[in-house]
This record gives C-alpha cells, sequence and structure tokens, in this order.
C-alpha cells in the first residue's frame, strides 16, 4: 500500500511540473510579442487554448492518481473494540476461561485484518488494471501537447528575442559608428 501511495504522490507532484510548464505555454507567446513590433503582435488564442487543453489533461491524470493514492490509503476497517466488546462479553460466561476467550479474541481481530486488508488490495489492483490503458493513453496524448506546442513555443521566443535582439544591436550600431 505504500508503493501505492507513494506512487500517487509523485504522479502529483509531476503533475504540478506540468501545470507550470502549461501556464508558461501561453506566457511564453505574450513574451514573444514584447520582441516583436506592435503590428506583428499575436492574439495568442491557439496558445491560451493549448495551455487550457494541456491543464484539463493533467487534471485528468491527476485525479485518477488522488483517487488511487486514496484508495491506497483509506484507512481499513478496525473491528478490535467490536471484538474486545464481544471477548469481553464471553469472559463472563463461566464454561471459558479468561486466557482462552483472549486468544480467540486476537484470532478473530487478525483474521478480520487480513480480510479488509485483502479486500483493499484486491480493489486498488482493479482499480489499477481497468485505468492503466487510460492512464498511458491520456499520458502520451499529454506528452505530445507538451512536446510539439511548448518546444514550438520557446523556439519561437527564443527566435523572436534573437531577431529584436539583432535588430536593437545594428540600429545601435548604425547610429553610432565610432563606438
Amino acid at each position: 500500500m505504500q508503493a501505492v501511495k507513494d506512487y500517487s504522490s509523485y504522479s502529483h507532484m509531476t503533475i504540478e511540473s506540468v501545470n507550470a510548464v502549461a501556464k508558461d505555454f501561453y506566457f511564453s507567446c505574450l513574451r514573444t510579442n514584447s520582441y516583436k513590433p506592435y503590428g506583428s503582435h499575436s492574439e495568442c488564442q491557439n496558445e491560451q487554448q493549448a495551455s487550457e487543453a494541456i491543464l484539463a489533461v493533467a487534471g485528468v491524470l491527476d485525479a485518477y492518481s488522488t483517487a488511487l493514492g486514496a484508495l491506497a490509503s483509506n484507512e481499513l476497517i478496525d473491528y478490535t473494540a467490536d471484538i474486545n466488546k464481544l471477548s469481553d462479553e464471553v469472559k463472563k460466561l463461566p464454561s471459558l476461561d479468561n486466557e482462552k476467550v483472549n486468544v480467540l479474541g486476537q484470532l478473530a481481530a487478525l483474521i478480520a485484518k487480513a480480510s479488509t486488508s485483502a479486500y483493499q488490495q484486491k480493489k486498488i489492483v482493479k482499480f489499477v488494471q481497468d485505468g492503466n490503458d487510460a492512464v498511458l493513453a491520456v499520458s502520451k496524448i499529454l506528452a505530445d501537447l507538451i512536446e510539439t506546442n511548448y518546444s514550438n513555443a520557446i523556439t519561437l521566443e527564443l527566435g523572436a528575442w534573437e531577431s529584436d535582439y539583432k535588430r536593437v544591436e545594428n540600429t545601435e550600431r548604425d547610429s553610432r559608428p565610432l563606438d
């Protein structure tokens, strides 16, 4: 169960990183505008839509990992109090001694814990098996969105920055040839 909870935590942290990239995708377009002449500014609508799509896909993966973590960390039902109460009642019967009743209660608690733990593990296995193909597909979609869109956005931003830098450098050289 701890490995499943750890996986859920790591997945959540990864999604938080993806969210930062998704938001920067849109802001990269806005930064690129600062390197362009005003007439060439982009509305950045496509980038904003892609950013929202990345955030939505990441949200689905985050919801899955959160649900998986909750299922793994769900406190198992503890029957100890009920078994102790039953043991106390049985101890009142004159035919059984207290030591035998205590051993009976311990065994009953062990069986109850094993049963609920096995049930929880079966549910987690089923949850992971049922969601595995979908998680892989959604992860691939997310990776493709980021690779295609974000990489292009950063390349465009760097290109705009370099072009603007060269323009400013040439303007300054032309205006002060002796410097």
